[in-house]
C-alpha cells in the first residue's frame, strides 16, 4: 500500500536554524511546514524563496494542526 502524498508547490520560507532549516511550501491553499536537517558541515540546502517545489511525505508523518492561517514572516531590509 502506497501512503505517499506529493504535490507541486512554491517555497514561501526558508528559515535556517543552524542543524536544521524549515521550509514552509504553498500548495493550493495549504502551507506545508518541513525540516530538513544539514549534514555534518552545516550547510543548507540551495533552495530559494519563490522557486517551485515538491512537497512528499508520508500521510503517517502527516500532523494537521487547527487554528488561524499564518501569514508569510514578514523580513525587513535595515
Amino acid at each position: 500500500m502506497n501512503d505517499r502524498v506529493s504535490s507541486e508547490g512554491t517555497l514561501e520560507e526558508v528559515i535556517f536554524l543552524g542543524s536544521h532549516s524549515r521550509y514552509a511550501v504553498r500548495v493550493k491553499d495549504q502551507r506545508i511546514w518541513a525540516v530538513q536537517m544539514h549534514d555534518q558541515t552545516g550547510d543548507p540546502l540551495p533552495f530559494k524563496r519563490g522557486s517551485k517545489a515538491w512537497a512528499s511525505f508520508s500521510t503517517t508523518d502527516l500532523q494537521i494542526v487547527k487554528g488561524e492561517v499564518e501569514p508569510p514572516l514578514q523580513t525587513s531590509n535595515p
